[in-house]
């Protein structure tokens, strides 16, 4: 009978509520083979709290230094003691050209006059107004002009008489390198008026042209 009543509580069942349970949690017995299954650091199950680890912000290297800064300095000084050796080669050469030249001159102003008309005789004697007054139809004289000027040279002359212009002439006077003549003859005048003569002279600058 003993043994039979032993059969019979182990085949009672155990009836467990959820306030049991809440109330008394079930421990967990493991052996001592399944405990030595276990991993070593399961923080899961045997650490409840969370491990956190923390590292410091990247601090980006600095570059540079003393001795970097006086690099950058000595190029820099290296440099400009080039530009400075090249100006200075540069201006030694326009000087040394410039001496070579000689001392440049001032620009040159020119002034040049035509000085007024003169009559001669065929002996190239002067004549005065007072000849000229007197003289005849078929009368031969020599009408000359003459220049000053400060530089150049003159090389011919022109005559406008009556307001018609004569050819250009090169024949210089006896008396002078500078006075131009052209050789004139009276001729009978058509009326009282064409007896009266207005001449005019004009001298060549072989700079500045024609000069009146």
């Amino acid at each position: 009978m003993d043994d039979l009543k032993k059969d019979n509580q182990k085949l009672n069942p155990i009836v467990v509520t959820n306030e049991d349970v809440e109330n008394n949690p079930p421990e967990t017995y493991f052996k001592d083979s399944d405990q030595a299954n276990l991993p070593e650091n399961n923080t899961s199950q045997t650490n409840p709290e969370e491990v956190i680890t923390t590292s410091s912000p990247h601090v980006p290297r600095k570059y540079g230094g003393p001795k970097i800064i006086a690099t950058i300095f000595g190029v820099l000084f290296i440099l400009g003691g080039l530009i400075a050796g090249v100006i200075l080669v540069q201006r030694s050469q326009e000087i040394r050209k410039k001496a070579q030249l000689g001392p440049i001159p001032p620009p040159r102003t020119i002034n040049a006059q035509c000085l007024g008309v003169r009559a001669y005789d065929t002996n190239w004697n002067l004549l005065t107004q007072e000849q000229l007054s007197n003289l005849r139809p078929g009368s031969r004289i020599y009408l000359a002009v003459s220049g000053t000027t400060n530089a150049g040279t003159f090389d011919k002359a022109r005559f406008t008489i009556n307001g018609v212009q004569r050819s250009e002439v090169t024949t210089r006077t006896p008396n002078s390198d500078i006075e131009f003549y052209d050789e004139f003859i009276i001729r009978e005048p058509e009326d009282v008026a064409s007896r009266v003569f207005t001449i005019t002279g004009q001298i060549h600058h072989t700079e500045l042209g024609w000069i009146y």
